[in-house]
Order: structure tokens, then sequence, then C-alpha cells
């Protein structure tokens, strides 16, 4: 997105020119390229594997950021990550739960429909 921003590109074109580079760097290796499998492409399946870990008790939607966060003390032992509390753990249980789902208002986005509350959530797939 900081990319997007930098350029003036969609965030689409953004992430042709990187797989075109990756491709042809692959080519140059002689190394078969892998299906490639766009995340844009996958909202839908993304979305419903959410809702079945919201279902099961795994995810929560946080009242503070309005994301969709991994609970990660529902798994014992679950990670090595630390335990130090950062700007990233605003609105999480634990600093080593993960945003499954971040609230956004800004491009690309979508909405994520809570199964347990019905909250509809605008944004995209979250990262650490």
């Amino acid at each position: 997105m900081k990319k997007s921003e930098e350029t003036g590109l969609s965030y689409r074109e953004i992430g042709d020119i990187y797989t075109a580079s990756f491709l042809d760097d692959l080519r140059a290796l002689q190394i078969d390229p892998p299906q490639i499998v766009r995340v844009s492409e996958n909202i839908p399946v993304i979305i419903d594997f959410i809702r079945q870990l919201e279902l099961k008790g795994y995810a929560y939607i946080s009242e503070e950021t309005h994301d969709v966060n991994f609970d990660s003390k529902k798994i014992e032992n679950f990670g090595r990550g630390s335990d130090t509390v950062t700007e990233k753990s605003i609105g999480k249980k634990s600093p080593k739960d993960f945003t499954l789902w971040r609230y956004s208002e800004q491009e690309p986005l979508w909405t994520y429909e809570s199964s347990c509350t019905s909250e509809k959530i605008q944004g995209r797939p979250g990262k650490l």
C-alpha cells in the first residue's frame, strides 16, 4: 500500500510488477514457476476460513481496533514469540495474537461479516 501511494500505481499494478519480476528471476534460474495464487482473488475463501475460526472460538473481534485477531491462548504453548507489549499489541488479548482481518477504510477493501455477531468490518486480510 505504501508503494502504491509513493508511485501512484494501483495495488494490482504493483502486484503485477513484482509477480512479473519474480517469474523472470525463476526463468533465469531455470526453475519451474509455482502456481500463482493471489490473495485478492481468494477473499471469499479467506473470509469463510476466518468465520470458521471465530465460530470455534479461535478468533475474536477487537472492540478497540475492529480487527479480527487469532486468539493464541486457545492453543497450548503457542508460538515462541515474545510476550512484550508493543504498538502492534493494541486491541489484542495477548502480544502473541495476530490479525486475521484488518479494519481499514483505504482500498483495497472487502467486507467481513462476523459469524457470531453479524458485525460488518470493512478491510482486508491481516498481517502480523
